[in-house]
């Protein structure tokens, strides 16, 4: 049985492939073991120097798998489970920005909510010619509360703020100029492997020194990971918010084949 990510080596690179794609790639908690564990199996592994997280030409990941959090009642989500649910997500992204190994995102299809979060905890990430962004939280009565710590960090807080609030489809030269990704467009394969390549250079213990050191000149503190934790699982846990996602699924625009418009 195939499980939520892939896994395939390509010499000094560790390729991890979202496999979900009866959800669209959406995140549950097996996604995010399948991730830990393959970030256990790097680091374990002197040979592997980066880790590339990619999905499909279709979809890269499409943030909470909302349908299997919400289940199938018609109430909102368990908070405790909706704080464990967080909680796991921001490990993931957490260790991201820890790992001595270089991580890196590649995009081809929609990133969208969560998904993001992956690739701006991301030491590296490119976009693709089919590749589109969306903070698509806001639309639903969410906030992308989780991820935005890591956000702010890579894009600053003014063009994070209008993420959410605008919730604008971002193609991937819209995306390279809100700093979100590092290339774009046809360029985007060559570029990421000029990224690699100069990046394996350094030896890996330097790799882990330069994110100890700019985590504490731009920390994400534990206040701010408990903000984060505390405000997505009280909105998760709002029956409106609930009902609003189960509206927008019955519709096919939230996790389905169309994009969603504000």
């Amino acid at each position: 049985m195939e499980g939520p990510v892939q896994l395939s080596r390509r010499g000094r690179l560790l390729v991890l492939r979202l496999h979900r794609p009866e959800a669209h790639n959406a995140i549950d908690s097996a996604m995010l073991l399948a991730i830990d564990a393959a970030l256990d199996l790097a680091e374990a592994d002197p040979a592997i120097r980066t880790v590339l997280l990619e999905g499909n030409a279709e979809v890269f990941c499409t943030g909470l798998d909302l349908k299997a959090a919400l289940g199938g009642g018609d109430g909102p989500m368990d908070p405790a489970a909706a704080e464990r649910g967080a909680r796991q997500y921001l490990a993931v992204l957490r260790r991201f920005t820890r790992s001595p190994k270089i991580i890196a995102c590649r995009v081809a299809g929609r990133c969208e909510a969560g998904g993001i979060g992956f690739v701006a905890a991301a030491d590296f990430a490119v976009a693709e010619p089919g590749a589109s962004f969306r903070l698509s939280e806001a639309l639903i009565g969410l906030l992308p509360a989780t991820l935005m710590p890591f956000l702010i960090r890579r894009v600053g807080f003014r063009t994070a703020y209008r993420l959410t609030l605008a919730a604008p489809l971002l193609g991937p030269a819209e995306a390279l100029t809100a700093g979100l990704v590092d290339a774009a467009g046809p360029a985007a394969p060559e570029a990421l492997r000029h990224l690699l390549l100069g990046s394996e250079r350094v030896p890996e213990r330097t790799v882990g020194a330069a994110k100890a050191y700019f985590d504490a000149l731009a920390p994400i503190t534990a206040e701010m990971e408990e903000c984060a934790v505390g405000r997505i699982s009280s909105m998760l846990a709002d029956p409106e918010a609930a009902a609003r996602i189960r509206g927008l699924m019955a519709q096919g625009v939230w996790q389905g084949g169309r994009a969603m418009t504000p």
